[in-house]
């Protein structure tokens, strides 16, 4: 499987913007938990899953600990 990565972040994670980018192809969503919380992680992935069902398609997550 081959896809394109993104970093998700501010800049990127409002619902508008993922679906632009998976309309663009994106596939995997990288996240830099260093700069993550458990309330900012869950909303995040919250507002992912609801756009899968709009686009009837999947993410997969790339999770950086470093």
């Amino acid at each position: 499987m081959t896809g394109i990565v993104m970093t998700v972040g501010p800049a990127t994670n409002t619902e508008s913007q993922l679906i632009k980018c998976y309309e663009q192809g994106v596939r995997i969503l990288r996240f830099n938990f260093p700069h993550y919380n458990t309330t900012t992680l869950a909303s995040d992935i919250a507002t992912i899953r609801k756009i899968e069902k709009k686009v009837g398609g999947k993410f997969q997550f790339l999770l950086d600990t470093e």
